[in-house]
């Protein structure tokens, strides 16, 4: 069985690893983490498919591996902890930015901080410490320590990925994607233009 200290080590393994070039949301090692969603492609935040890939890498991938760390918290309701019940290896979703997220390596109670493992953080993984009153919650992997599963959810046509700089990106499955663009286009137009758009040639 997994437990948290091996995500605990699995997280710091990766310490250090960062973006390619800096500020890119991309390059080799964040994306290995974003293959490891539910989603496709390169340049979006990544703070919550760093917590899918360290999963991954533990045995036990997330069914449910949003880029969203509000999103995550919110599926995984069903393994939630309190301040009195998280283990070290759990999942923090914190109230940074538009979302962030990371994982649990100590709680304080003396201090009121969370030390944690985050990806995407300064654009590389980092070993940091939050004050406890940015905590949104926090979850358990399932499978860790013998958490549920939540109940089966279909997957959404796109979710919007989330950082603590604040940034947000709209993200679409890839097989989804065309049908989705076609579709908003269709419904843009038909307000922009309800009669049409006549294209016409220079000089006619």
């Amino acid at each position: 069985m997994t437990t948290g200290p091996n995500i605990v080590a699995k997280a710091k393994s990766y310490l250090g690893q960062h973006e390619v070039p800096m500020g890119s949301n991309s390059g080799p090692f964040v994306l290995k983490c974003q293959r490891d969603t539910f989603l496709s492609g390169t340049g979006w935040p990544w703070c919550a498919a760093f917590v899918d890939h360290v999963a991954a890498e533990c045995g036990v991938r997330l069914a449910y591996a949003s880029a969203s760390a509000h999103d995550l918290a919110d599926h995984h309701w069903a393994s939630r902890q309190t301040t009195h019940t998280t283990v070290p290896g759990d999942v923090v979703d914190f109230n940074i930015g538009s979302g962030h997220t990371g994982i649990l390596v100590h709680l304080d109670h003396s201090t009121s901080t969370v030390t944690t493992i985050d990806g995407n953080w300064a654009d590389k993984v980092s070993e940091v410490v939050h004050p406890l009153s940015v905590v949104r919650g926090f979850w358990r992997i399932p499978g860790v320590h013998a958490a549920p599963a939540p109940a089966p959810r279909r997957l959404p046509l796109f979710t919007i990925a989330t950082s603590a700089s604040g940034h947000r990106k709209i993200l679409f499955r890839a097989r989804h994607k065309h049908r989705i663009v076609r579709w908003m286009m269709h419904h843009t137009l038909s307000r922009v233009a309800p009669r049409g758009i006549t294209i016409s040639r220079p000089g006619h």
